[in-house]
């Protein structure tokens, strides 16, 4: 049975994963125009098909890993005293004087990127870290793994619409497989756990 791969675009995907790896906002933008058209979708994964060598073959996710960003481009990323102080200004206890502190040195512009970025208002409530890109060494990467990572069955990517899309494209039988194989069943109301 032949695989279904869903198209990502690769210039949203980058902005994405620079953002969870903790980039600058102007290294994302850079990013983006520069790198972004450089991944093309192959067999379901984003692989760079770019003019710099030493990057060939890397998927969009190995490549901006912080690991490997801070190695390649480590002016992507902000100062630690920078960092420090984002976490003081939005982390599990945030003050007012951290937060005074961040927007002097960064300015207002910077200061609200850096608040979305941790999901934090102008209350002093704790914000969300923004998480780094899973490890690409933790995801199968074989069209078995994309495709039980993609199984609207499975827990990961439950998703009822999904099912149904899948029952009227293959067929009762098929679905019932694709079903199974995630150890649920056509009319399951919540993923097998």
């Amino acid at each position: 049975m032949p695989v279904e791969f869903e198209y990502r675009d690769p210039c949203l995907t980058i902005e994405d994963l620079l953002v969870k790896a903790g980039c600058q906002p102007s290294a994302v933008r850079e990013a983006i125009d520069l790198f972004g058209p450089q991944f093309k979708n192959m067999d379901g994964a984003l692989l760079y098909r770019g003019s710099e060598s030493r990057f060939e073959g890397m998927t969009i996710e190995e490549f901006c890993s912080p690991a490997h960003l801070k190695e390649a481009k480590p002016h992507w990323f902000f100062a630690d005293k920078i960092v420090d102080l984002e976490e003081l200004a939005f982390g599990d206890k945030p003050t007012l004087k951290a937060r005074g502190d961040l927007m002097k040195e960064v300015g207002p512009a910077l200061y609200r990127e850096l608040q979305q970025r941790w999901s934090a208002d102008d209350s002093l409530r704790p914000g969300k870290r923004p998480s780094a890109a899973p490890s690409p060494k933790d995801r199968d990467r074989t069209p078995e793994g994309d495709a039980k990572a993609n199984n609207p069955w499975s827990k990961a990517a439950w998703s009822i619409t999904r099912q149904g899309q899948v029952v009227k494209a293959l067929g009762l039988e098929k679905a019932a497989g694709i079903a199974k194989s995630a150890g649920s069943y056509i009319g399951a109301t919540k993923p097998a756990a």
